[in-house]
């Protein structure tokens, strides 16, 4: 995988990644505080630059955005709604299986998770 240029200030963040990733075959879910335990990341901007820089494209992870549900469940949601809930702290996001707007939202509950692309070693 080549690294653009104009992200050369976080190159040891996606090696340390990549290495991980390629060391541990049989990790294939990651979430935001193993990303920064991962790669001793000083900012959670830094933990969401290699999550975008990883899956983009053909990228080797995939990311799920959800609302961690006190139930249990993952209630998944768009990357749009994602970012509006970080911004916004009225805005309460939709489910993408229901196409209505999560109950009882409390927005200290919306994250996202990544996993690996099954052919990631091929």
């Amino acid at each position: 995988m080549v690294i653009p240029d104009d992200r050369s200030a976080l190159w040891p963040y996606y090696n340390i990644f990549l290495d991980y990733i390629e060391a541990h075959p049989s990790t294939s879910y990651y979430y935001l505080s193993k990303i920064i335990q991962i790669t001793n990341c000083e900012s959670v901007a830094i933990a969401l630059d290699i999550v975008n820089f990883f899956s983009l494209d053909d990228g080797i992870i995939t990311v799920t955005y959800c609302y961690f549900d006190p139930d249990g469940s993952d209630i998944e949601i768009s990357i749009d709604d994602f970012l509006q809930c970080i911004s916004d702290p009225q805005f309460v996001p939709v489910s993408l299986d229901t196409g209505v707007e999560i109950d009882c939202y409390t927005r200290e509950r919306v994250g996202f998770y990544c996993n690996t692309v099954d052919d990631i070693f091929e």
